[in-house]
């Protein structure tokens, strides 16, 4: 006779969500949008907020807080918020705050345009040790500022500290951080500090990190997205005529500034992004720059009539300085591109790289061109590297690029590329030719040592 022992379970005990459907526009009153987030927020577990489609404006005014009561929409559990229609919702805190505060928990908007916010960190949406995820959204018309004119603005749209951002076939545009008189202004549109980045199948147009003051040295870095210790990551996304300006200092990344971290750049495209500044100063990747960072992986994506303009300009498409990693670029095209430095210096109108390893693979640079007063150095590449340092090409083509030197002619040298210190190679399927410089050594300055297939 066979026995059977039955044994009991405990049944693990789950808070059930709650479901919320808003279709007052009024702010502040029952059952408005403000109330629905302060009941999910007393909901323990994940939460869902349906929105009607129309536009929510928040007006309680009042001095910033975390108890959603007034000013923007604090965010302390999990939440999920969906629009609905064909355009979506809109919420709009039409310069009021911020639009909405996350802490210790995630976020989620579907279907959702986040507009008319106003804060120094993060104008759109701020996220602090949490998560964000924007899918199918859009995050527009937010600006990260100080009223007083004092502290710079970090993530125009969007700022995430020590959080997981994820931003899914969005569109993130006409955001702007702006340089007050203390610290660096970063991220038109995001800006993360610590946490990770994630982009794919989305836009990025027109957002912009402006210096701003005048008087003061403050750096802009990242007119799109500025990640600082955070990996990024970006696949199958656009960055359009975004730019970052610094003044009596430097602008770095156009589109993208990456501070001690790393970038992987898959199936995107970059178009006239810019990075600007003044004559006595630096402009520093018109599209990309890494700085201080580990690598930067680019593969089949497309750069083109991308700037760096400044008394002293480097890579108009892609800039890396003083890198532990290797930027390495594979299948991918760096077209029409330029570095400007009229007053003083310009190199690498294409790519430049100082004291970081490059591997350039199957990739196009051509149209690219430096073009500096005294100095024009690599129209499409530039390499100073240290003695340890090593740039290798490999089956790609670098063409019809320019170095162009105008105060002492001379001094334009390398119009494809431009070796100052460091090792570099190409193999016997690379072709540099048809470049110009303004001075001697049209197609390279410096060696690239030719090795076998």
């Amino acid at each position: 006779m066979r026995t059977h022992t039955m044994r009991l379970e405990a049944l693990e005990l789950r808070a059930l969500f709650s479901a919320f459907h808003v279709s007052v526009t009024d702010d502040g009153v029952a059952g408005s949008l403000r109330e629905a987030i302060a009941q999910a927020n007393a909901h323990p577990g994940q939460d869902v907020i349906i929105l009607q489609a129309d536009r929510f404006t928040l007006n309680s005014s009042g001095a910033a807080q975390d108890t959603d009561q007034s000013a923007d929409l604090d965010v302390t559990d999990n939440l999920r918020i969906v629009g609905t229609g064909s355009g979506g919702s809109t919420i709009d805190a039409a310069g009021l705050d911020r639009v909405l505060d996350v802490s210790g928990a995630s976020l989620e908007l579907q279907n959702v345009a986040v507009t008319g916010g106003q804060a120094v960190q993060g104008g759109g949406v701020r996220v602090a040790d949490g998560s964000l995820l924007v899918n199918h959204s859009t995050i527009t018309g937010n600006t990260a500022s100080d009223p007083s004119g004092v502290a710079s603005g970090q993530g125009g749209g969007i700022f995430g500290s020590n959080s997981q951002l994820t931003i899914s076939d969005s569109v993130v545009s006409d955001n702007h951080a702006v340089g007050g008189t203390v610290g660096n202004v970063e991220g038109g549109g995001v800006a993360a500090i610590g946490g990770s980045v994630t982009v794919s199948g989305s836009t990025f147009s027109n957002n912009t990190a402006l210096a701003g003051n005048t008087t003061a040295t403050v750096q802009g870095r990242g007119g799109a997205i500025y990640a600082q210790g955070s990996p990024l990551s970006v696949d199958s996304s656009q960055f359009n005529q975004n730019s970052v300006l610094g003044n009596r200092t430097d602008g770095h990344g156009g589109a993208i500034s990456i501070f001690n971290g790393s970038g992987t750049i898959t199936a995107s495209s970059f178009t006239q992004n810019q990075s600007a500044s003044s004559s006595s100063a630096g402009a520093v990747g018109g599209a990309i720059s890494i700085d201080n960072g580990g690598d930067l992986t680019v593969a089949d994506s497309v750069f083109s009539s991308n700037s760096a303009t400044a008394g002293i300009a480097f890579g108009g498409a892609i800039s890396a300085i003083v890198n532990s990693g290797t930027v390495h670029i594979s299948n991918s095209t760096i077209q029409d591109n330029s570095a400007s430095g009229p007053t003083l210096i310009a190199e690498g109108g294409g790519i430049y790289l100082n004291s970081t390893n490059g591997l350039i693979e199957s990739t196009t640079i051509t149209g690219n061109s430096a073009t500096g007063g005294f100095v024009a150095r690599g129209g499409g590449i530039s390499f100073l590297g240290s003695p340890s340092n090593r740039l290798d090409i490999r089956d790609s083509t670098i063409t019809n690029n320019s170095a162009t030197a105008t105060v002492f002619p001379a001094n334009g040298v390398g119009g494809g590329v431009s070796v100052l210190a460091g090792t570099a190679t190409a193999d016997d399927d690379t072709v540099i030719s048809g470049n110009h410089a303004s001075g001697s050594q049209q197609d390279v300055f410096g060696t690239v040592t030719i090795v076998p297939d």
